[in-house]
Order: C-alpha cells, then sequence, then structure tokens
C-alpha cells in the first residue's frame, strides 16, 4: 500500500504536473484541515482523496499514467485555491507568484505532439520476442500483458521484415487467453488443460499481477512446461522485457 501511494504521487509529480503544482495542492489539503471544510473545494478534494485511496492497493503492482491524467483540472483548482487564502493573509505577492508559476509550467511542460499524414502507417513492432512467437507458434496463448503486441506481429510478413499493406492480408493463427487468479500453478494448470492452452508467455514485469506463474521455473515443472526461449529486452521503443516463452505440454505430469 506505502509503495502503492508513493508510485501514485511519484507519477501525478514527474509526469500529470510538475512537482511545485502537487505541493500547491498538499498545501490546500492543509489550508483545509487547518481553517475547516469550505463547501465550493472540498469536493475537489474529495476527488483526489478517493482516487489516490482507490488506487493505492494496486499501483504497486499495476500503473500507468493515463488512470490519473483525468486529475489535471482538480489538482490545478485544488492548488489554484491557495492563492486567495493567502492573499487574505495579505500575502500581496500571492497572484504574482502564481502568474508566475502558471508561466513557468506553460514554457516547460512537455509539448503535445501532433503526427501528420506522413506519420499514419502501420505500426511497428519492436519487441523481438513478439515477432519471433507470431512467426514460430500457433494456437491458444496464455499472456499476462503483451496481447496486442502479438496480435500486432501476426500481420508480419514471415520473415518479419515488414508489414503487409492490409491487416486482412493476414490469417490470424494465434489466440490471447488472460490468465485468471489461481492460489498455485497446479490450479491454474487444470484450467490451462480445459481451456486448450499450448504456450504460456511471461515477463519480469506483469508477472507480479500472476504470482504464481513464477512457479514454471521450478524444477517440478520442467516436463510441463518447456522453455523456448528468453529475451531481455527489444529494439528501442519495445514495450515488454525479461520475457519468457514456454511451450504447455499438457499431456505430461
Amino acid at each position: 500500500v506505502i509503495r502503492g501511494m508513493f508510485h501514485i504521487l511519484e507519477l501525478l509529480a514527474n509526469r500529470v504536473l510538475p512537482g511545485y503544482w502537487v505541493l500547491l495542492t498538499v498545501m490546500s489539503f492543509i489550508i483545509l484541515l487547518w481553517r475547516g471544510l469550505n463547501k465550493k473545494i472540498v469536493i475537489v478534494h474529495m476527488v483526489i482523496i478517493m482516487t489516490v485511496i482507490g488506487m493505492t492497493p494496486v499501483f504497486d503492482i499495476f500503473a500507468s499514467i493515463r488512470h490519473l491524467i483525468y486529475l489535471l483540472p482538480f489538482l490545478l483548482v485544488a492548488a489554484a485555491w491557495c492563492v486567495p487564502f493567502l492573499e487574505a493573509r495579505d500575502w500581496r505577492f500571492a497572484n504574482i507568484t502564481f502568474s508566475i508559476l502558471i508561466l513557468v509550467t506553460l514554457a516547460t511542460i512537455i509539448p503535445i505532439k501532433t503526427f501528420g499524414y506522413k506519420h499514419m502507417g502501420l505500426p511497428v513492432v519492436q519487441d523481438h520476442w513478439a515477432v519471433w512467437a507470431a512467426q514460430n507458434i500457433d494456437g491458444k496463448v496464455v499472456i499476462v500483458e503483451g496481447a496486442d503486441i502479438l496480435r500486432m506481429s501476426q500481420h508480419y510478413e514471415r520473415k518479419g521484415i515488414r508489414v503487409p499493406k492490409r491487416f486482412t492480408d493476414v490469417q490470424r493463427s494465434i489466440q490471447t487467453i488472460r490468465p485468471g487468479i489461481y492460489k498455485d500453478l497446479a490450479s491454474a494448470v487444470e484450467d490451462f488443460r480445459r481451456l486448450g492452452v499450448e504456450y504460456v508467455i511471461t515477463d519480469k514485469n506483469h508477472i507480479k499481477r500472476r504470482p504464481y506463474l513464477r512457479e514454471i521455473a521450478d524444477e517440478k515443472w520442467k516436463n510441463v512446461f518447456q522453455h523456448l526461449g528468453y529475451y531481455e529486452i527489444g529494439d528501442p521503443g519495445a514495450v515488454l522485457y525479461g520475457v519468457n516463452i514456454y511451450r504447455f505440454n499438457y499431456v505430461n505430469n
């Protein structure tokens, strides 16, 4: 929980807004508690509080900036609420200071990228494991994260040189399945057999969301899960790292 909360604060300060806006927001919380609840602003603070509380338990395992970006207007309003308070306390430079912060933010914030016609086209997969898998396996594949990359890779030509002009040029032969939550690998194997799973793909980051998949590396499972390959990292822009690919030999036990 603690690590999840700090992960949220890190993303807010480094990815959503510059750190001083987050500090102003924290200051507004302190003022709110010190001066008493203000009906006009408390709902803004409640949205921020409920978001942090609700996402803290899972952000230690899985986190994405897209889950926090909607807080941007709430953070700005909460931070701006400090200004009239400081003015009421006869701090004459409140407006000037706040205006400078706005100008600095506009001057330093990451620019929004626009993509013209030359950028339009089929995406290129940078993950080596996905290109290999698309060319060498077929059937049902269990994978926690990266199914979209694997599906995209199936549109490469067999040599992986380029992507065909139309997605309909390629017959997709891989069906991806996100594994469920089980107490151990033995329980998962029963469902894998029932579903007709043929391959399992794990990666170093998202395996934390399904800890039982770590048991695949145990010696007792070596005949059930045949290790086909390990990919540490792909080309710049690759999404997954530390990827292992296994063949699921459900006949063996």
